[in-house]
């Protein structure tokens, strides 16, 4: 069972890249980690190819402002996303910002700034970012899930739920999916599928060893709540292992 976190593995990649420079490859990433199972290596090689194009956008990039040529955007963006990881929303803003005005196409950008709005109660400003993200990039799983609960929060629940259900679809390890799509069908009368999905959201945790949220989920499978059940809006915004 892997014991690397999401955070491990884009320090390793942070990390790769500062020794390896662009010529960096996935092979350097899990010798920082000391792990090449093929979960690890396969996240490894998703969050280096992000991160390598965004050090290429910023090196091509060009503008009138010295300091939106920055050669160092990869790590801005990932000092970017640590900030908001620390819950330091608004903070986080002005440097995605930044960051989307020198690589404009970039879907993660545009996704952890959404998140970072959301937070921060700016509803329209994150919806706007949720849409350009899935523009670029449709098969963003985390970003579906993203959008599904802000179009909860607007009482949107048939909505909320198609996102749930695509966001399961492209990537089936997303136990806050499964959680929140769980809690939406048992709030809906539908307590055998939504059992299921909570079922389902605890063998995930499991794996992750995600212990406050096994605890919160077993407490909702041993002791149903009489009245509604709350959405998992603490989900995570960094991608889960595969």
């Amino acid at each position: 069972m892997p014991t690397v976190s999401q955070e491990d593995i884009e320090k390793a990649v942070e990390q790769a890249i500062e020794e390896g420079g662009a010529e960096v490859t996935v092979d350097d990433v899990v010798n920082v980690l000391g792990d090449d199972s093929d979960s690890i290596r396969e996240s490894a090689e998703d969050i280096l190819a992000e991160s390598l194009a965004a050090l290429e956008a910023a090196s091509d990039g060009e503008s009138e402002e010295e300091d939106e040529s920055d050669p160092d955007v990869l790590f801005r963006f990932m000092s970017a996303v640590n900030t908001l990881y620390a819950g330091q929303n608004e903070e986080s803003i002005p440097a995605f910002d930044l960051i989307l005005r020198i690589h404009p196409e970039m879907p993660r950008a545009y996704y952890y700034r959404g998140v970072a709005f959301y937070r921060s109660e700016q509803i329209e400003l994150a919806k706007a970012d949720f849409e350009k993200s899935l523009e670029l990039d449709p098969d963003s799983g985390d970003t579906y899930l993203q959008r599904g609960l802000l179009r909860l929060d607007e009482g949107d629940e048939q909505a909320a739920l198609d996102d749930f259900n695509t966001a399961i679809r492209l990537a089936p390890w997303l136990a806050d999916a499964y959680r929140n799509r769980g809690a939406l069908l048992i709030n809906n009368g539908q307590a055998a599928p939504g059992r299921a999905d909570l079922e389902r959201a605890l063998e995930i945790y499991l794996f992750e060893r995600s212990e406050e949220r096994i605890e919160e989920v077993r407490e909702l499978l041993d002791n149903p709540p009489a009245g509604p059940i709350e959405m998992f809006k603490a989900t995570d915004i960094l991608p889960r292992l595969p």
